[in-house]
């Protein structure tokens, strides 16, 4: 007799309710959700997620990985994602003992590791663009391009860009600047460093002490 995925997608959605129920309290099967290559999604209330997926092959093993959120940045660099094989024969209390024994320590912490860098790119966003509004409104003309990149308009034939990097740092470009206008640049930035330099004690200049 052949094994088809229908075969396969029925026995994990057979076995999804019973384990969740085995997992405990806050456990239950998210029937809006599909697995990939057919299965079944259980979903805690405090947002974890497991798939489970029979293989089409009939050996009889159950997968089950970690349901985590989008974010393609933290896995292109982070691409090990902790899964176990249990038989399906085995009863349900046993695959919910080897889930928790062998997968969630795993799973959480990576859970953990991915909705911390969602919540760095969400701070790390709203900084550039509130950075890059400011620029934009401190000078007249000002541009925003690309997100938070600058288009500058100076006068004659000058020009300038910038861009807010990570962190909300600015990086600026000016080329062909009157002179008057590239002196007062610089003014306002020793003025700048004037007003915000910390002092210099002996020690921070290296000197070595007798």
């Amino acid at each position: 007799m052949s094994y088809s995925d229908d075969d396969s997608r029925t026995q994990a959605r057979r076995l999804a309710p019973k384990v969740a129920e085995a997992l405990g309290a806050g456990w239950s099967v998210d029937a809006t959700a599909t697995a990939d290559n057919a299965g079944a999604v259980l979903v805690h209330t405090d947002g974890r997620g497991l798939v489970l997926r029979v293989g089409w092959d009939g050996k009889g093993r159950l997968t089950v990985s970690g349901r985590y959120p989008h974010a393609p940045d933290f896995y292109r660099r982070n691409d090990d994602r902790p899964e176990i094989t249990v038989a399906v024969t085995r009863t349900p209390a046993a695959i919910a003992g080897e889930i928790t024994r062998r997968l969630l320590p795993g799973y959480e912490t990576r859970l953990a590791a991915v909705r911390t860098f969602l919540t760095d790119a969400a701070e790390d966003a709203a900084t550039r663009e509130r950075v890059t509004a400011r620029l934009c409104a401190t000078l007249p003309g000002a541009t925003n391009t690309r997100g938070t990149g600058l288009s500058l308009p100076l006068p004659g034939s000058a020009y300038g860009s910038g861009a807010v990097l990570h962190g909300g740092d600015v990086t600026l470009e000016l080329h062909g600047l009157p002179e008057e206008l590239a002196v007062a640049v610089l003014a306002a930035v020793a003025a700048f460093v004037a007003d915000n330099e910390t002092p210099v004690t002996s020690g921070d200049k290296g000197e070595i002490d007798r």
